[in-house]
């Protein structure tokens, strides 16, 4: 990827991306290199647990291996998993850091789209969760009808549904945000929904690795465990080596089933 030192402003369109199932196992037409995954979910979990001059750090690091559109989102979408003031705080240091501005304008500024992104809300969401959806809105709108009208406009539909970067890419640094910030319930549905959306049990591994010094120890424990009950439950019994062992998982790709291991949780 080139080095985020472009000063041209860039805009970045929220037009739906291609629906999962088009896409390449990878999760995109143009795959997304390992090294700029491995910043990028080092960016998104820094800006969630970290102390702002550590997310500087971290974005410094990063400079020579991202995109700077790709940045863009993940900071985007850092606000559904971090909320506003660390957002905030984080494009404040990335524009400093890679002295790169704002794009001119971006279609999510205009509100009319409101009722296509309830529509691409619904899409994605059926994407991540699989046959769990229909349980997960039954769950948030229990816990309130705003929530879940927002988890699909909002979450699902103005932010994860944008094109500018894979859902495969974003579902692995939300599982790098919810690993560093120990929120089980939502990890262990965001693993499954990276799964769903390409990512090998092997790429989710690597996401864990990244975040390795960013993570408490205790959680870092507890994703790699949840990462191999998943591994487990979805390795064919005939054969060896195709399972999880230890703390790290393997390559081997799960089954839609691997949702019936693990009740849905509300998040966004």
């Amino acid at each position: 990827m080139p080095a985020a030192t472009d000063s041209r402003p860039s805009v970045t369109r929220a037009t739906p991306a291609p629906p999962p199932s088009a896409q390449s196992r990878d999760g995109s037409v143009d795959a997304v290199a390992e090294t700029e995954v491995h910043h990028l979910a080092r960016i998104a979990a820094a800006v969630a647990v970290s102390p702002i001059e550590a997310v500087r750090a971290v974005m410094t690091a990063a400079l020579d291996h991202v995109s700077t559109n790709h940045v863009d989102e993940v900071l985007l979408q850092s606000y559904l998993f971090a909320g506003f003031p660390r957002t905030l705080n984080a494009f404040v240091a990335w524009r400093e850091v890679s002295g790169i501005p704002a794009p001119a304008t971006d279609d999510a500024s205009d509100i009319s789209h409101a009722p296509e992104w309830t529509m691409l809300g619904e899409a994605t969401c059926r994407a991540v969760y699989g046959p769990t959806y229909d349980a997960l809105r039954r769950h948030v709108a229990r816990l309130h009808p705003a929530i879940d009208a927002w988890m699909l406009a909002d979450g699902y539909g103005k932010v994860l549904s944008r094109s500018a970067l894979p859902l495969v890419v974003r579902e692995r640094c939300i599982v790098a945000v919810c690993a560093a910030a120990d929120q089980r319930p939502q990890l262990g549905s965001h693993l499954r929904g990276a799964r769903r959306a390409g990512a090998s049990l092997a790429q989710l591994d690597s996401t864990l690795d990244s975040i390795a010094d960013l993570t408490p120890p205790h959680a870092l424990a507890a994703a790699r465990a949840e990462l191999a009950r998943i591994a487990s439950a979805t390795a064919p019994t005939h054969a060896s080596g195709t399972h999880a062992s230890g703390t790290h998982a393997s390559g081997t790709h799960a089954s839609a089933s691997d949702s019936a291991t693990k009740s849905p949780h509300g998040d966004s």
